[in-house]
């Protein structure tokens, strides 16, 4: 395995425990050598997996759709992937990743852990 989605929200209402699993999370991948494919958003828990991740080295490629694109406003600090839709989105993340994690968030995150168990 080279490369790991994680499905998670962008709200920033998580418990401290959480957070921390998730800071741990981001480590491990980049200490294992591993690529985060995640849905590209700076904020909540995509925002905390993919720094973790970068602090400890791993590439990481966030896919997103242009009205997130544009509010990251070219200040990523990872690989970024602009699709042009959610389905293409989430096909896009599906076809980068060799596993999927799911992690709290709301109806998208359960919705692309859905489509990629049945795919």
């Amino acid at each position: 395995m080279k490369s790991v989605a994680v499905f998670c929200g962008a709200q920033p209402n998580n418990s401290e425990e959480i957070r921390q699993e998730v800071t741990r999370l981001g480590h491990y991948l980049g200490e294992k050598g591993l690529t985060l494919v995640f849905g590209g958003y700076d904020k909540g828990l995509m925002g905390l997996v993919s720094s973790s991740a970068l602090e400890k080295g791993a590439r990481v490629i966030g896919v997103t759709i242009p009205m997130f694109a544009d509010l990251l406003d070219g200040e990523a600090k990872w690989e970024v992937i602009v699709e042009k839709d959610y389905p293409t989105r989430k096909t896009k993340i599906m076809d980068l990743a060799d596993g999927f994690i799911a992690l709290p968030g709301g109806m998208g995150t359960l919705d692309e852990l859905t489509e990629a168990m049945c795919l």
